[in-house]
């Protein structure tokens, strides 16, 4: 991929700055950015453009690239009475969970898997509801994992990659001594250097909501 600014003013940037991804607008994670290769001109290449470059070029890199959307999810515990079990399976598959057959303690039946958080908000109290206080729940961070219904929160939150102009992925060129603007989609026929990187797959990740 073509980049053209400063290997330090654009490491600086990369480091310093919270990209946006394509799907959402929601922040990047586990994102790794390899300059490869690029070049400056000594008449028309002044400080900023180092910097908007990298901008444009990263923004230009998401939106070519595969990603996916990632929510946070849980780890969790739940023991029920063994009279519950079937109502806490029932549960647990309208809750999107993935979880391991029930065993037994006692009187009581133990379920163990993760669900996404945004599913299991408010089920504690449904928990104590149906069992009376006898059942439990434990629920752990399991960190980011993808979304479990993706495709109706991109629809939901309606963000327009193309149309968000504070975070284009179009491109500068110099023409004539002045600047032109050229969109994502035909920077390539402009572009001055060959990095011959042409990656089969890549996948980039996006989280609906901010890391704690």
């Amino acid at each position: 991929y073509e980049i053209m600014p400063s290997l330090v003013g654009s490491e600086m940037c990369i480091r310093d700055s919270s990209y946006p991804g394509v799907l959402t607008g929601s922040p990047i994670t586990d994102m790794k950015i390899t300059l490869l290769i690029g070049r400056a001109h000594l008449k028309h290449t002044e400080g900023g453009d180092f910097r908007q470059a990298t901008y444009r070029a990263v923004r230009h890199g998401l939106l070519q690239a595969k990603s996916v959307l990632l929510e946070p999810w849980y780890d969790f515990r739940l023991e029920v009475p063994q009279s519950q079990v079937g109502r806490a399976i029932s549960d647990m598959q309208r809750l999107c969970a993935e979880f391991e057959p029930p065993q037994t303690e006692g009187e009581n039946a133990v379920i163990t898997g993760f669900a996404p958080v945004s599913e299991m908000q408010g089920y504690t109290l449904e928990v104590a509801s149906y069992t009376r206080g006898l059942g439990s729940l434990i629920c752990m961070p399991k960190g980011y994992l993808p979304c479990h219904n993706a495709e109706e929160v991109i629809e939901h939150i309606g963000y327009d990659a193309e149309r968000d102009l504070e975070n284009t992925g179009d491109s500068v060129f110099c023409s004539h001594g002045s600047g032109l603007v050229v969109p994502w989609r035909e920077a390539a026929s402009h572009m001055h250097l060959e990095s011959g990187w042409k990656p089969e797959n890549c996948l980039l990740y996006t989280s609906p909501s901010p890391r704690d």
